[in-house]
């Protein structure tokens, strides 16, 4: 019998209750057979579903193998039958997906919300189609909506029967899983205030707010806003006759939480600026930034003089009165902006305003506009406003100068757009090219021409929806790009964000296929899309130089972005260049750059604090953030890494205790300091520390959900954890069910070499040295950082000197503290060449 656990993740187990781990095409294949439940799917689409770069022919291969490897694993011919049409066997196979339907249809409302653990495959990488994955997403939608409606239901017996509590507890379920949908919130505060708690039904009623004009640019349903306006007046009477101030109506910022960001930073102004919030450097989840007064200060000191051939494109204003049309203001001026920036004359700067801290609802005055242009030195400001006539959509421009404060060009834009945006918004991109064109070069003109059209509605709202969870979820994020080129396939900007995710995922091929497609496009693409693309195809290569070159040729384009700088530093940091990274995000007050990209800005300020011995004001900038960004991972990490690296022990402790108590986004960051952190103490000396950290890690994991431990990742790192602490036994058996399981995978193979060198089976760690010197796998940079740490743990000292410097090439130079704690190199820690390789202090 095999055990599937779909809701909340994936843990796949057989009869004995023995978790079984399977490579990423046989868990793509059972999510498959999954979702088509007994409807079955006939071979040749799941076929293409699963292997769809390849042949038909060596798609039916692959799926063949797949499909032979599968009854193997679950030691049962029949776990899937059907010879033209495959399904899942319900007599060999259970599945908690399928269970929650059955409670469902027989009225077992208890039990089906039971088996409700989260999301359907949450956080599972499906190596396959887009297809697949969009299938799969319906699916995980469907599921939840189900589970919404037996909330729902249970909530209402419990009501009728005045089990108010009850009712409550189950309200609040359904608002963590659906936290945008208004029906839903209006439940829960209603309940609240039902049960006499107005102030808690208050705060509720300010969190959703919040969170829907974060996320969706609008304001909640009408229903929702009048019963709260009612409820917020009935509240200010009572406290009124009771003598008592009135409860403060401001709305606080809310972080958002699964991506850890707040919410100046989920709605970007521009395609430029917005396609650079992602993690570059994935050690820059470790750090965050520095006080907001002293970066403010600096920035208003050393504001940038004004050019009047910089131009700053502002959000259009909304005055349609119609709130679903809220997203067009940030349409329009990409595009705008994205029309100016073909034309390679005027330079667009990155937009500034959410460094103003503006709600994205509240007005744009003037003054408000003219100042955030002023302060990234543009001297043009283009502005405008829309309205709603009828069906149309007129659109007023003005473009201004701002040190005359002088209109220099207006004019309006009316035509059919309220279904449809994307007729009107070129109108207004070419009007206003144009119109700058006559201003500063007539070479401009010929940029108004081009045959192009800005992406369909649907298709945009699905791109922002993309870079809006891109933080917290890759894979749905990757859905959402997906869709947009679904959508309109001329869309390639989503095409390019869809490349730079396939990186960050370890599908370089990916990656490599959508350059591929974009290559005849060359002559279409914005400039940006161009070199991203580049970058990413220097990334997956392993050639620093390269993607730094494109980094920089990027940030040419827009001269004084805090995003594109942060890009050239993230590049700088990969080539050791420690003193340039710096440099560069120093130009920007570190306040504008978390408002603009996210807490990593900070994370990435202080890394390079530390990296330069100033450790005090690392923690200084990682205690800021973490005041900001209570529940972002990064910003607590940091603070132990630095504590930990100055040597202050009971503080680190402290500090791991905090993160061991607190619910932190994403928690395999969590894991990974509480793990990584006393190593630190053993390399000093103090395995007193080491053995309490070891124990506070354990509990930590031991209370994380089943299917959470059970995870490879989880299971890899603790593996890393029992090595470094010399419980050899430990880390070989969990590492050794990782390789049974995927073979290929260059760490687990690697991991059990250095576990051999490290029990003297020298016979065994030089098969795995030759093994990994001769290993062509793609994408792997990591093989030479292998074999010095095998030639370490081996005594070789020489050896390892002479292949470290290759292996930080390899890799990049960033990684250069968390090799320096590798404990491997523990014996060469004190060698001057070690240090030198390391430019350690």
């Amino acid at each position: 019998m095999l055990r599937l656990k779909t809701l909340g993740g994936l843990t796949i187990s057989d009869g004995a209750g023995a978790t079984k781990s399977l490579p990423g095409q046989r868990v793509a294949l059972l999510a498959t057979l999954v979702v088509v439940g007994d409807r079955g799917v006939p071979r040749d689409r799941a076929a293409g579903l699963l292997w769809p770069d390849s042949t038909e022919e060596n798609a039916r291969h692959s799926l063949g193998q797949a499909l032979y490897a599968l009854r193997r694993d679950a030691s049962s011919s029949d776990v899937v039958v059907g010879t033209d049409t495959l399904r899942l066997n319900s007599d060999v196979v259970s599945c908690d997906a399928w269970e929650l339907e059955s409670h469902l249809r027989s009225g077992e409302l208890d039990e089906a919300v039971r088996l409700y653990a989260g999301p359907f495959l949450d956080g599972v990488r499906l190596r396959a189609s887009a297809e697949l994955e969009r299938l799969v997403d319906a699916e995980r939608h469907r599921l939840a909506r189900l589970y919404l409606d037996a909330l729902d239901a249970l909530a209402r017996i419990a009501a009728s029967r005045g089990d108010t509590a009850q009712a409550i507890t189950l309200r609040r379920r359904a608002a963590a899983v659906d936290p945008l949908s208004s029906r839903v919130a209006l439940e829960l505060v209603r309940a609240l205030a039902e049960m006499g708690d107005k102030s808690a039904a208050l705060q509720a009623a300010r969190v959703h707010e919040s969170l829907v004009r974060q996320e969706l640019e609008t304001d909640p349903d009408p229903a929702f806003v009048a019963y709260t306006d009612e409820l917020r007046a009935s509240s200010a009477a009572t406290t009124k006759v009771r003598g008592e101030p009135a409860e403060p109506e401001h709305r606080e910022p809310v972080v958002h939480v699964e991506a850890g960001l707040p919410p100046s930073t989920v709605s970007a102004q521009t395609s430029t600026t917005r396609r650079l919030r992602r993690p570059l450097w994935t050690f820059g989840a470790l750090a965050a930034a520095a006080v907001a007064f002293v970066g403010a200060q600096r920035y208003l000191d050393s504001a940038p003089s004004v050019d009047p051939k910089r131009v700053y494109v502002a959000r259009f204003e909304n005055r349609t009165g119609n709130p679903a049309l809220a997203p067009v203001g940030a349409m329009v001026s990409d595009w705008v902006a994205q029309g100016l920036e073909r034309g390679a004359i005027l330079r667009v700067v990155a937009t500034p305003r959410l460094a103003a801290g503006l709600d994205d609802h509240e007005a744009l005055d003037s003054t408000t506009t003219e100042a955030t242009g002023a302060t990234s030195g543009a001297g043009t400001i283009v502005a405008g406003a829309y309205y709603a006539i009828g069906d149309s959509l007129r659109f007023h421009v003005e473009i201004s100068d701002i040190a005359g404060k002088e209109v220099l060009a207006s004019f309006d834009v009316t035509a059919l757009g309220v279904a449809d945006p994307s007729v009107p918004m070129e109108l207004v991109r070419q009007r206003t090219v144009g119109a700058l064109a006559s201003l500063f070069d007539p070479r401009l003109e010929s940029w108004v021409r081009i045959a192009t059209k800005p992406p369909t509605y649907e298709a945009y709202r699905e791109f922002v929806t993309g870079q809006r969870i891109w933080a917290s979820d890759y894979q749905r994020a990757l859905t959402h790009f997906d869709r947009a080129v679904a959508l309109d396939s001329s869309f390639y900007a989503a095409r390019v964000e869809a490349a730079i995710l396939h990186r960050l995922l370890g599908a370089c091929d990916r990656t490599e296929a959508i350059a591929r497609q974009l290559a005849p496009l060359r002559e279409r693409l914005a400039p940006f899309d161009y070199h991203m693309i580049n970058t990413q195809l220097a990334l997956c290569a392993g050639q620093w130089e390269r993607a730094y070159d494109e980094a920089r040729t990027i940030a040419e384009l827009r001269p004084g972005s805090p995003f594109l700088d942060y890009g050239v530093a993230l590049q700088a940091l990969q080539l050791g260049r420690r003193e340039e990274a710096s440099e560069l995000l120093g130009r920007h007050p570190l306040a504008r750059g978390v408002a603009e990209i996210g807490p990593n800005y900070a994370v990435v300020t202080a890394v390079l604090h530390g990296t330069r011995g100033d450790f005090d004001r690392g923690i200084e900038v990682a205690r800021w953030a973490q005041a900001r960004f209570p529940t972002f991972a990064g910003a607590h990490v940091i603070e132990a890494v630095l504590l930990s690296r100055a040597g202050r022990v009971a503080e680190t402790e402290r500090a791991l205790d905090s993160i061991a108590a607190v619910a932190l986004r994403p928690p395999l960051a969590a894991f990974t300091a509480l793990r990584r952190i006393p190593t630190v103490f053993l390399l000093a000396g103090d395995t007193a520390a080491a053995q309490r950290g070891l124990a506070r890690a354990l509990r930590w994991l031991d209370a994380r959900p089943a299917d959470e431990r059970g995870h490879e990742s989880y299971r890899f790192e603790l593996a890393n954890m029992f090595y470094d602490h010399g419980r050899l036994d430990e880390a070989r058996a969990i590492l050794s069910a990782l390789y049974e399981a995927d073979t290929a995978n260059v760490d687990y193979r690697a991991y059990l070499g250095l576990i051999a060198a490290r029990r003297g089976d020298s016979a065994a760690a030089a098969q795995t040295d030759r093994w990994l010197a001769g290993s062509r796998a793609p994408y792997v940079f990591t093989r030479t950082l292998y074999r010095a740490r095998l030639a370490a743990a081996s005594g070789r000292r020489d050896d390892a000197l002479a292949l470290l410097g290759p292996a930080l090439d390899e890799v990049g130079r960033f990684t250069t503290p968390l090799v320096a704690e590798m404990i491997d190199f523990a014996a060469l820690r004190d060698d001057p060449r070690f240090r030198t390789l390391l430019g350690l202090r």
